[in-house]
């Protein structure tokens, strides 16, 4: 698991020049599963949203693994302007900081043609691989128990009332 904390934009550059504009940073390490934050609905250069994403991570992270971080005007419903875009290399933040520690890092937005458009704040925490199913394999695990509990519960009333097969069905 990734959490992304995207805190801020600073000195966005709008291409359009259009003000006010509505800033949503987006990320993702699979292009096919994005998440998003709130608009800023302030409008300015220098929105906050101070939000975390919890990002899934399918496989391992390798040096190939990217974060990417995208900021849209999403003023427009359906047509979002892309502001600018930057990206961090996963591997480069386990070697800094390892795994369950955040990496706190300011990456410089860029257009297609790499002109600087501001910059974005974000923090880091790389779950280590596993961590988070054994929590959740246990917690599975504890209510499968309470179910088998209440299921011999119920069989054992069952059975005091006397050994009625009628009963015993029932449960």
């Amino acid at each position: 698991m990734l959490k992304v904390k995207i805190c801020r934009a600073e000195n966005l550059k709008y291409i359009w020049r259009r003000f006010p504009f509505r800033p949503r940073a987006t990320a993702y390490v699979d292009i096919n599963k994005k998440f998003s934050t709130k608009d800023d609905e302030k409008g300015d250069r220098c929105p906050i949203w101070d939000e975390t994403l919890k990002i899934p991570l399918d496989g391992p992270i390798d040096d190939d693994t990217t974060l990417c971080v995208v900021i849209f005007d999403a003023r427009e419903k359906g047509a979002k302007r892309r502001i600018g875009s930057a990206s961090l290399k996963l591997k480069e933040v386990i070697n800094e900081v390892g795994y369950g520690k955040r990496a706190k890092r300011t990456l410089k937005l860029k257009r297609i043609f790499g002109r600087s458009r501001g910059k974005v704040v974000v923090e880091v925490l790389i779950e280590e691989p596993g961590a988070n199913n054994f929590g959740r394999r246990v917690r599975r695990a504890a209510a499968l128990i309470c179910k088998i509990a209440i299921g011999l519960n119920v069989i054992m009333e069952t059975l005091k009332d006397g050994p009625d097969i009628v009963n015993l069905m029932a449960c």
